[in-house]
């Protein structure tokens, strides 16, 4: 299983980190996206990254269309979806589904 070039490892646990493009750090005020993983475990931490990476994709498709997020709802919208992503690997007991459900991280004008 090849290492996506978003996972990062620091000492003994892996990090998410992403590059933002103009609308991303626009709205996040950062130029990158590090978010720690809290998994040791190569495996696991490429699953949680990779479903990770479909919401940071997600919150940029919904940014390039609608110009009404502000800083810290798209914050808050990484932050509460990483730590969903972990809880529900957590509680499959390594049973991991991928979560398919997005809600807009802001509502729709």
């Amino acid at each position: 299983m090849g290492v996506p070039s978003y996972l990062l490892k620091k000492q003994d646990t892996y990090y998410f980190r992403q590059v933002c493009d103009r609308n991303l750090k626009e709205k996040l005020g950062k130029r990158e996206i590090i978010k720690s993983l809290g998994v040791k475990d190569k495996s696991v931490a490429i699953r949680i990254a990779r479903e990770f990476k479909v919401t940071v994709d997600f919150l940029a498709d919904c940014l390039s269309s609608d110009e009404s997020c502000e800083q810290n709802t798209a914050n808050q919208y990484l932050e509460n979806n990483l730590n969903s992503i972990i809880s529900q690997y957590l509680k499959t007991d390594r049973n991991y589904s991928i979560i398919t459900s997005f809600q807009r991280p802001f509502p729709s004008p």
